[in-house]
């Protein structure tokens, strides 16, 4: 039995447009001259094979999804689209279907990048289809995914990048990608907008970025300011390894220099042996230059958070540990553990899944266990030497017991760095007892300082992203004209010659000016020149000149404008409707 269907897209709105205020892309689906028509039965077991995507509900059908058998069907294919999408960093949430005016079933999906999102929805379209033929092929499916999902890791937004993008959508914010296809956004517009690649923005000293990449530079920083941090050397071989060894004394730490994540960190080591383990393993992620040896702080390991100079939060991070009931081994307390743990990050709440490699081999060799070790009832076994979230660690949120000296010093480090975000690792055994006590030392500062560790505590993305997102991101003033072909030529020859007053920008077709200068866009994205404009920090307003055409192909140029003004032109009323949700001070 075969199931023929014709599928053509129609739209790729960037904008809001008479289906979503959301960017989104929009095919017509003929179902109905199919010979064998999609069936409730096929959607029914469709969703039980996918309910980690699938929920049976529809999230967006405005209100049509009892009308017709098709739109409901066609919607379980719409959930599992964005389920794909989001399942690596997206957060997208437009998807829905309804029939048009003249009985057409329209299918919309949102997308970070169109054409993968259309690819999702026909490969949904054709797993349904594949479901009702009873021909499903799983092994075949799972490749396929598995090809999608690297196009989302290429596409998609990083997971600190979702969570400020989270916290945007929640507070009113207007994002946008400051170099389409990059991991560089924007948030806020013009004057009023900040450029972010992770959490690291461009407010940022570039000196105090410098440092923090060089770690052993950056514990120098350290001790010239006064700041407790371990003892540590750099060294290029093994030779010199061991010579530092014996000056630092064990037990110490290796780590690449210039790593994050605890890539290649071996701590706890106790003999020549696990050093020379430890120099191996920081050597597959820094194969040439230097290696840093450090002496091994006790206590528990600590982010502190600190936002425009100011401690925001303060993170404790565990390594990953199992805890022993008396009859399973290792493998099972780890699989047990992972349970509540999957590649989706966000579902997970940032805690990955732990890796049975051959690091964990080594570091329970080095505690005399295997995998295969039964554990007596109550005893904890640490399966990393490092705390880092990306190795399987997990985190709880000590903010409120920070001591107030701590606190003032590492206010004081991110503020002589320059850092507007900053991370700063700390290691003591009592963080409620002031440093010159001598109960804790600094590690090392990051200008990424990982948002998903205050996730992973608790909080919300909401939470930590608005926190660093500050008070500067926000809107300009946007008028849009909408105009007559004519009229936008006439509008554009003239716009050349005619210069504006400083910090107010005109964007017509192709060219922008702002105040003085005029700029001629390359079409490389949509609305170009209301984009260059939107990312020009000295804009404080902006006129939009454009024509009724290219608001019906590509959507409005932006999600909310100040005033709309029809030159001459007359739109459709569902046009009409979306402008008049656009303006809301009209």
């Amino acid at each position: 039995m075969s199931i023929q269907m014709q599928l053509s897209w129609q739209h790729e709105f960037h904008g809001p447009n008479p289906f979503t205020t959301e960017p989104v892309v929009v095919a017509v689906l003929d179902l109905e001259s199919a010979r064998t028509p999609l069936t409730w039965a096929a959607a029914a077991e469709f969703t039980r094979r996918f309910t980690a995507w699938v929920d049976g509900t529809t999230s967006e059908s405005n209100g049509q999804a009892d009308a017709c058998d098709s739109v409901a069907i066609l919607q379980a294919v719409i959930q599992w689209s964005l389920g794909v999408l989001n399942d690596v960093r997206g957060d997208l949430q437009a998807g829905g279907v309804r029939r048009d005016l003249s009985g057409r079933l329209c299918c919309w999906l949102g997308f970070h990048e169109p054409q993968l999102s259309r690819a999702v929805f026909e490969r949904g379209l054709r797993t349904l289809t594949a479901v009702q033929n009873g021909s499903l092929d799983m092994q075949a499916l799972n490749a396929r995914l598995a090809d999608l999902e690297q196009a989302c890791r290429r596409h998609h937004p990083d997971y600190q990048a979702r969570i400020l993008r989270v916290a945007a959508r929640a507070h009113n914010i207007p994002v946008l990608p400051f170099v389409p296809g990059s991991r560089f956004w924007q948030f806020g517009w013009g004057k009023h907008s900040r450029v972010f690649f992770e959490s690291f923005s461009n407010d940022d000293a570039a000196l105090g970025s410098r440092w923090q990449s060089d770690k052993p530079l950056s514990k120098q920083i350290f001790q010239s300011l006064g700041l407790p941090t371990p003892r540590f050397e750099r060294v290029n071989d093994t030779a010199q390894l061991h010579e530092a060894a014996q000056r630092i004394g064990y037990p110490c730490v290796v780590k690449p220099v210039s790593c994050g994540g605890g890539k290649g960190v071996t701590a706890a080591i106790t003999d020549q042996a696990g050093l020379e383990a430890a120099y191996s393993h920081a050597r597959r992620f820094a194969p040439t230059g230097p290696l840093m040896i450090e002496s091994h702080q006790p206590g528990d390991d600590y982010r502190l958070v600190l936002v425009s100079g100011q401690l925001v939060a303060a993170i404790r991070r565990r390594p990953a540990c199992v805890t022993g009931d008396g009859h399973s081994t290792v493998t099972e307390l780890v699989d047990e553990l992972n349970r509540t743990r999957s590649a989706n990050l966000v579902k997970s709440r940032y805690l990955r899944p732990i890796m049975k490699d051959h690091y964990l081999v080594a570091h329970l060799a080095a505690q005399g266990m295997t995998l295969d070790t039964c554990l007596p009832a109550g005893q904890r076994l640490s399966l990393r030497s490092n705390a880092n979230l990306s190795t399987g660690g997990s985190c709880d949120d000590y903010t409120d017991q920070v001591h107030p000296q701590l606190k003032a010093m590492a206010e004081q480090v991110a503020q002589t760095f320059g850092i507007a975000t900053a991370g700063l690792d700390y290691i003591t055994t009592d963080i409620s007892a002031p440093p010159a006590m001598g109960v804790g030392a600094f590690i090392e500062i990051n200008t990424t300082p990982g948002l998903d560790a205050c996730v992973a505590a608790g909080w919300s993305e909401s939470r930590i992203g608005h926190m660093v997102l500050g008070d500067i991101p926000q809107r300009i003033a946007l008028t849009l004209h909408v105009v007559t072909e004519d009229r936008l030529g006439a509008e554009r020859e003239q716009l050349k010659h005619t210069p504006l007053p400083a910090g107010e920008a005109l964007a017509c077709g192709d060219l922008l000016r702002v105040g003085e200068a005029l700029f001629a866009c390359e079409p490389a994205e949509p609305w170009p020149a209301v984009r260059a404009a939107l990312r020009n920090k000295s804009v404080t307003s902006l006129v939009v000149m454009c024509t009724a055409r290219e608001i019906m192909q590509q959507g409005l140029p932006v999600d909310k404008v100040d005033r709309v003004e029809y030159l001459g032109v007359t739109l459709t009323p569902e046009w009409m409707q979306v402008l008049s949700a656009a303006t809301p001070t009209a």
